[in-house]
């Protein structure tokens, strides 16, 4: 398949606008151009770029109405999979792109300043710092596997800013709670929802953590 074609269907897939597709098609170049002087990604033929880095950040969409969101934070960036997908598609979203390496927050900045885009940073510090130190406007806290589990569940912290927010964790296929079991405190009222969904011809899932609080009705 040509490489038009490539990008034609996912255009159709996704509904996006020329623009979008102009700015998806730099940000591969960047993705590849980069790739050959540090290490960002082991997904390098663009077929794959599209169906298994964008399209797979984009599948969020069926999972979550992101047209209702004013602010996602994506944990781990890396080479900013899904934060900046996501930002293409939204660009209403007020997008932070947690990253700690310099070479992989060079490559963030330099798509960033490349797209012209607005609305969205890299926060260089670390997870814990984040939720520490800042008081965002976030609905939902996205990652591809980035942290362990117990480090990301810190999130629900009663103590923590953020505990209202959901967390949309990117798994394979084999991924089950019983993965839970490394964490030795699950915070009160922590519902976790598995959907499947593919990205090209591969099965994943994302697993959705929400806290929900108890509304518990006194006796009258």
């Amino acid at each position: 398949m040509s490489d038009a074609l490539l990008w034609q269907k996912f255009g159709e897939r996704f509904d996006l606008t020329p623009l979008q597709l102009q700015q998806f098609a730099r940000y591969a170049t960047l993705l590849q151009d980069w790739n050959e002087k540090i290490s960002l990604t082991t997904i390098t033929g663009l077929h794959r770029i599209i169906d298994q880095h964008f399209g797979d950040a984009l599948s969020l969409h069926e999972l979550i109405d992101l047209q209702q969101l004013r602010g996602l934070v994506d944990v781990g960036a890396g080479a900013g999979f899904p934060g900046i997908p996501l930002k293409l598609k939204y660009p209403h979203l007020q997008v932070t792109l947690i990253e700690v390496n310099l070479k992989k927050i060079g490559f963030l900045q330099a798509v960033i300043d490349q797209l012209q885009l607005t609305g969205i940073t890299v926060f260089t510090n670390d997870w814990r710092t984040y939720l520490r130190t800042t008081n965002d406007d976030v609905q939902l806290f996205c990652t591809r596997a980035a942290l362990p589990l117990p480090e990301l569940l810190r999130l629900f912290k009663p103590g923590c800013i953020y505990h209202h927010a959901k967390l949309v964790y990117w798994a394979s296929q084999h991924w089950s709670q019983t993965e839970l079991a490394t964490v030795k405190t699950l915070p009160v009222g922590l519902t976790v929802q598995q959907f499947p969904y593919c990205a090209g011809n591969k099965k994943r899932q994302f697993v959705l953590f929400e806290k929900r609080e108890c509304q518990c009705k006194k006796e009258s």
